[in-house]
């Protein structure tokens, strides 16, 4: 019964390890320079990236969306997970918020052909756990009064659009990031209500928080 155990483990790691690659091929292939509109990419490029046969691929996944879906989904959730374990203890929708965006942006910045992904693709549904979660802070900033709000669609609507903005332009030129980001949340803030001088200091405590927090939480960091 043992040797069974081991192998059925060991067979799932297996499954488990190669569609990781197959996902890293496709994050490469769909979010590399070479990936626009003019140049499509295509499952032959996947499975040569990732130097798998067609058969393999499609063991895992019966078209390429498929896989881009099932590749959206799980860096959202990867996001979300990470946030999560970074500020669950805190409570203050404004930090939350500014944190959120920080994150998003260096991890793009770090990561070029992650960010490259996710700009690219429309996984951000109502389904999505990012937009729940950025929906969910968004109502407890509005509750506490520190967001100035008339309708929370548009707000979640916003927000999503500061942080994918500001990861196309960190990704396509030589922004300084740190500098960028912070500036890109503070303006980021007032216009969720804030006046100028609090969302400068709630961008700069954040920026503070996060790169003292992110070792340890987050795989990807580097200072």
């Amino acid at each position: 019964m043992d040797e069974t155990d081991f192998r059925v483990r060991s067979a799932q790691r297996k499954r488990q390890k190669m569609r990781a690659r197959l996902l890293t091929a496709t994050m490469d292939v769909c979010g590399g320079a070479g990936a626009g509109a003019g140049n499509p990419a295509v499952i032959d490029d996947v499975i040569r990236a990732a130097g798998v046969s067609r058969g393999t691929f499609y063991k895992y996944f019966a078209s390429l969306e498929e896989a881009r879906l099932a590749l959206g989904q799980h860096l959202t959730n990867e996001l979300v997970e990470g946030l999560a374990s970074m500020f669950d203890q805190v409570r203050d929708p404004v930090r939350r918020t500014a944190s959120g965006w920080i994150v998003i942006m260096l991890r793009a910045a770090f990561d070029p052909a992650w960010g490259a992904f996710v700009v690219r693709t429309e996984h951000f549904t109502e389904d999505s756990e990012l937009l729940a979660a950025v929906r969910r802070n968004t109502l407890a900033g509005m509750d506490s009064g520190a967001f100035q709000l008339d309708r929370v669609d548009a707000a979640v609507d916003y927000q999503i659009g500061v942080a994918m903005e500001g990861m196309r332009r960190l990704i396509s030129d030589g922004t300084e990031a740190t500098a960028y980001v912070a500036t890109l949340t503070a303006l980021g803030l007032r216009g969720l209500g804030l006046d100028g001088r609090r969302a400068r200091g709630a961008a700069a405590a954040a920026l503070q928080d996060v790169t003292t927090r992110a070792p340890q939480f987050l795989p990807w960091w580097r200072s």
